[in-house]
Order: structure tokens, then sequence, then C-alpha cells
């Protein structure tokens, strides 16, 4: 939790961690780093994920180089120098580098790098080197330590650029080692920068070959070529391999070369579907001109080189064939084997000890001769391989394509870029129609609004127009004939209510006593005739007021209506001006809505013009590609051979140097060991002379 991991922190835990670790492997020291505080760091290193660097400087700027100091006689046991090379590559982001390379203990930080890079563990000294690849990358030496640097990354590269394709145990687990070292995209990208730091670094031109950089990228290079990854995590770095095979130093154009080699490889027998399109085409051609220039240049140089080291080796083994055949004559004196104490003991000792060395001899000689007999078949083959791995008319076919392909990928990239522009010109022309028909139906809108507020201004006019005649007809009538009737037929009304309400009454005592069917259904009757005649009642009385109305103030109120419409009239005119200016714009609206239809229809024809055409080239680029890869592939194929039979080669001819300095070994210890057979025989030479002496200088002359 979270405590515990402040808790570890806040007392150096890891300091603890690491001085545990190596007290316990300096007692143990074949059991490798204690398992349990392994799991402890891995348990940290997960936890703090990004910022385990910053966990680490903070470590290193506490005095933390001097616990590493502690386990330097332990790096001489694999175990101990692949997790201490490790722990350090897990970490190696810039805070950390500036940390360990502070002035303050820069000698001790080197020294255990520098005992990194010559311990005995590959995989710890392949670490070593992408640790002072990065150094380098980032100028932490300073400028009296690079060229030393670079010169050792240049040994480590030519020393395990013999790795290659070798299925020797040791091999596979260095390369096992070194893809581990890239699975994380963080330190993946610390790789690919050094690989790329020569023409980054220098405005995007490729350095001079002496340039310390091209140390550091060219053993990147075969850390990533040993990594296989995926060709996406390389596509920053593989615009720059064909120029880098073709302009960069010697051993990093070999690598740029076998990396290109290692993509192609990879490359579908059909054409990539892409979203996107690329000038694959193109780049194929580019990488093909790159690749199979280094590569041929590395297999001359290689094999050039191989047959000088075996015919050197030959003669160093012929030679210590001689040595070793004068060596196997028998001694006069031959130890007799035994054991028991006497004046010969140093000597059958010294003797017995020269035997077994001899004996060595003859088995470093025939270990000898057995690899030359291996590095010489291999060889033999590499020397005895066809470059000719097409004949010419396969060539020239395959060169034609390659060029018909160029044209029609450039073709077809073109209409690919004019799909696009139709493609946006037609989502441009949707937008103009979805506009131009916002537009109209808005217009249309505010038409209808109008329209409606002009038949509103008619309805009303109209309705006002009948009032003014309805008050100069009351006006200009006799009203009071009118009166007398409404009044008369109000009071009928009134008396019928009151019967009405009598008659309830009476109905509601009834309903008390007896609850009567009869008198509630007469009773519902009684109301609903009560509602009726109470609204004629109203109509009446409202009818009587009006013909109440004195006749002057009807002919005003007629007047006031009347210029109420006038006024109306003219808004309505207003109005019906306003609504032809609308008309006209609406007819506008629609006049641009069918001509941005128009062009949408042209645009939408365009468009799928476009895109046959460019369904047709990708076809026709399919069909090209489909014919040409095998003829590439199978050219592939045989530089891949060629590779391999020079890393077999290679690796032969690596374990027959081996060999041969094993027997210049043993023959400098049967020279020790004879040296030292001498010496004892002149020591007991002086023994017996002493004892002749002493022997002759008895007085034998008063016995005779």
């Amino acid at each position: 939790n979270e405590a515990t991991r402040q808790f570890f922190l806040q007392e150096k835990g890891l300091g603890v961690l690491l001085r545990y670790i190596f007290r316990k492997g300096k007692k143990e020291p074949g059991t490798g780093p204690d398992q349990r505080a392994r799991g402890v760091l891995n348990a940290l290193i997960k936890v703090e994920a990004d910022h385990f660097p910053a966990v680490m400087a903070d470590f290193l700027q506490k005095g933390g180089i001097s616990d590493f100091q502690e386990g330097l006689d332990l790096l001489q046991c694999s175990g101990f120098a692949d997790f201490i090379s490790k722990l350090l590559w897990i970490a190696w982001d810039l805070q950390v580098q500036q940390v360990f390379f502070a002035e303050a203990h820069r000698q001790e930080a080197l020294g255990l790098l520098s005992k990194l890079f010559v311990c005995p563990s590959k995989g710890a000294r392949v670490c070593a080197g992408l640790l002072l690849a990065n150094a380098l990358c980032h100028a932490q030496l300073g400028d009296e330590r690079e060229a030393q640097a670079a010169q050792g990354l240049r040994q480590l590269t030519e020393e395990m650029a013999c790795c290659g394709e070798s299925q020797e145990p040791e091999d596979q687990e260095v390369r096992t080692f070194v893809a581990g070292l890239g699975q994380s995209a963080e330190r993946f990208t610390r790789i690919l920068t050094c690989a790329q730091a020569p023409w980054q670094q220098n405005h995007g031109q490729l350095p001079d070959e002496e340039h310390p950089l091209w140390a550091g990228a060219t053993f990147s290079l075969w850390c990533l070529l040993r990594m296989r990854p995926d060709p996406a995590r390389l596509a920053d770095l593989r615009p720059a391999l064909p120029a880098v095979a073709q302009g960069g130093p010697p051993r990093a154009r070999w690598l740029a070369g076998e990396l290109l080699l290692q993509l192609q490889l990879q490359v579908s027998a059909q054409l990539p579907s892409s979203n996107s399109p690329e000038a694959i085409v193109e780049m194929s051609i580019q990488e093909r001109g790159a690749l199979e220039f280094a590569l041929q240049e590395m297999f001359q140089h290689t094999r050039s080189g191989l047959h000088s080291q075996l015919s050197e080796s030959s003669q160093v083994i012929e030679t210590q064939q001689r040595l070793i055949e004068e060596r196997q004559q028998p001694l006069p004196i031959a130890s007799n084997g035994s054991t028991s104490d006497g004046w010969h003991q140093p000597l059958e000792a010294a003797l017995a000890k020269l035997k077994t060395s001899r004996q060595e001899l003859s088995s470093a000689l025939a270990d000898a001769e057995r690899q030359r007999k291996s590095a010489e078949t291999a060889v033999r083959e590499v020397l005895e391989m066809d470059n000719s791995d097409l004949s010419q008319a396969e060539d020239q076919t395959m060169d034609q394509q390659l060029q018909s392909m160029r044209q029609t990928e450039a073709e077809y990239l073109a209409r690919c870029h004019e799909q696009e522009q139709q493609s946006s010109a037609l989502r441009s022309q949707e937008e103009e129609v979805a506009s131009a028909n916002a537009a109209m139906e808005n217009a249309e809108k505010v038409l209808q609004e109008m329209r409606s507020r002009i038949a509103s201004y008619e309805a009303d006019i109209s309705t006002r127009q009948r009032d003014v005649q309805n008050k100069r007809t009351m006006a200009s009538s006799d009203m009071q004939a009118a009166r007398n009737h409404l009044s008369t037929e109000l009071d009928g009304i009134k008396q019928k209510q009151t019967k009405l309400r009598e008659r309830a009454l009476q109905l509601q005592a009834e309903m008390q006593g007896d609850g009567s069917s009869d008198a509630s259904k007469e009773m519902d009757r009684l109301k609903v005739e009560a509602g009726r005649l109470k609204g004629r009642a109203a109509e009446l009385t409202q009818e009587l007021q009006a013909a109440s109305i004195d006749p002057q103030q009807l002919e005003q109120q007629a007047s006031a209506a009347e210029s109420a419409v006038q006024h109306l009239a003219e808004q309505r005119d207003q109005l019906r001006g306003e609504l032809q200016g609308l008309e006209e714009e609406h007819s506008q609206a629609r006049s641009d809505w069918q001509q941005a239809v128009s062009s949408l229809q042209h645009a939408r024809q365009e468009k799928e013009v476009a895109d046959l055409q460019s369904s047709s080239l990708r076809r026709q680029l399919e069909g090209q590609w489909t014919s040409w890869h095998p003829l590439w592939s199978k050219r592939l194929q045989a530089w891949r051979l060629r590779s391999q039979a020079l890393a077999k080669a290679a690796r032969g001819a690596e374990l027959l140097a081996k060999a041969a300095q094993q027997a210049w070994d043993q023959l400098r210890r049967e020279a020790e060991l004879r040296h030292q057979t001498l010496a004892d025989v002149e020591a007991l030479q002086h023994q017996l002379a002493a004892l002749a002496h002493d022997l002759s200088s008895i007085e034998d002359s008063i016995l005779q």
C-alpha cells in the first residue's frame, strides 16, 4: 500500500535490498541474486511504473553508487551482472544518467560500467552497451571519454555481430535477453533514439563515419535486428534506413541492410490495404537498392575476411600440430606412477603433470582440427555461393515490373489525392445544400407566417366592418319595440325560474322523505332547464343593454370602429408589400437550393468517377504486385540464406579462433610444466652429483 511504499523509500529500502543481495551473493555466489529480494524490487518497479526512474535518480543522488560498488566483485557471476545491468537499464532515462555521471562520483560510475562491459555474461555486456550508447546520445560522458566509449562499442558490436542466427545456447540466450530489453514502449524508444541520433543531431544529415554517435547507433541497430520488432514500431526509423545502408559506416551499412531485409521479408504477398494510401512500391524500390548494395558489400567483405581468417587459422593449427607432435615424443625417463616418498618423488610429480598436459595438447589439437573442418565447410559453402539468384531474364522482368508498378502507383496516388479532393468537395457541397435548404425552409416559414398575419388582419377587418354596419343600423332604427319584446321575454324567463325553484324545493322534500327515483330524475330535468333559462336570460340581458344604447353614442362607436378598420387596412397593405419581398426572397432561396442540389449531383458524379478510376488502378497495381512479389521474395530468401551462411561461417571461424587460442594456452601451460620439470631434473642432478661426490670421496685403498 501507499504507506508501506513511502516508508520503504524514506528508509532507503532500495539500498538495503541491494546490500542484502550482495552480502548473500558473496556467501553463496553460485545461487545468483536472492529471489525474495528480487521479488520486492520487481513489485517496486511495477508499482512505481513511470515514476521508477525518479526513484532511482533520488537513490543514486543520495549515495546509491556506493551500494552498487559493493557488488563489483560479483559481476564475474552472470546472474549478478544481468541483474545489475537490467536494473540500471529499466531506469535509464536522462534524469538518471545525469545523476549517475555526476562529477562527485563519475569515476565510480565509469568503473561500474567498465566492469559490466568486460564481464563474462553476454547479456549484461549488451545491456552495458545500451547504457553507454544512451550516454553517448545524450552527451553525458564528456569529450575526453566519448572516443574511448565509442571504440568500446565498436568492438562490442563486432563481437556480437557473430551471434547472428547461431543456434548455440549462449547465443539464443543473448537474443532472448535482448528482446526483453525493448518490451516496453519507453525502453524501445530509447533504443530508437540512439539509432537515429547521428542524423537527428546533425540537422538531418549523416555525419562523418568516425563520429562517436555512429558507435551507439550501430550497436542500437544490432539490438533492433536481434529483437525482430513489428514493422509498425520502426515506422519512424524505416525511412532513414536506405540512406544509412548506403552512406553510414561499414558495420552500420550492413546492419541497416539486414534490417531492411528483415522488414521486406515481412511484407505481404498481397498489396497492403490502407485507408491512407502510401507509396509502397517506391519504398520497395528504394529499400531494394539499399539492401542489395549493403548486403552485397557485406557478403564480399565477410567472405574475403573469412577466407583470410581461415587460411591464417589453418597455418596456426599446422604450426601448433608440429609443436605438439614434437612434444609427443616419449621421454627417456617416464613416470612409473609411484606415489611413495623418496628422492625421486618431485621428478615423478613433474613428469606426471607434463604427461597430463601433453595428453590435453592432443585433445586441444583434435578439437581445433574438428573446428577447422567445420569452419572450412561453412566458408567453402559461402565461397561457392552463386550471387546470381535470378536469371538475367528474370532480373530484367522484375525491373520492368517495378518500373511499371512505379508508374501505376504514381497514377494511383494521384487519383487517390484527387479522390480526397472530390470527397472534400462533396462534403462541402453537401453542407452547402443543407445550408441552402435550411435558408429556403426558413424563408418559406417566414412567408407562411406573413400570409397568416395578413389573413388574420383581413378577418379582423371583415369582423369590424360588420360591427360598424350593425351599429349604424341600430342607430338609425326604432329600438323601443325591440326593448319591450326583450323585456317581456326576460320577465317570462324570470317567472319560469321562480316556478322551477319552487318545484325543486318540493322535489327535495320528497326525496328526503322516500328517496323516489322519479323525483331524482325530475330534479335532473329541472337543473337542465334552469341552466338553459339562465343562459337565455344572459343573452336577453346583453341584447337589452345593446338596444338601450343612445343612437348618437352608437354613431360615435361606429365612426371609431371605422377608423380602426382603416388603420388595419393600412397595416394589411404594408404587410402585403413585405409579403412581396418575402416571396422574392423565398423564390431566390429555392433557386439557390436547386442550384446547390445540381452542383451536389455533379460533385457526386465526379466523386464516383474518381472512385471508379482509383479502384481500377488499385486492382491493376495489386495484379502487378502479385506478379512481381514472388520474384522479389525469391531474391529476399536468397539473401537470407546468404546471411545465415555468413553467420554460420563467422561463428565457425570464431570457434576455430577460440580453439586455436586454447591450443596456444595449452602449449604455454606445457612449456611452463616442461620448464618446471627441467628445473626439477637440474635439482635432482645436483643431488645425484653430490651423492656421487660423497660416494667417490670415501677412501677404499686400504681395502686393497
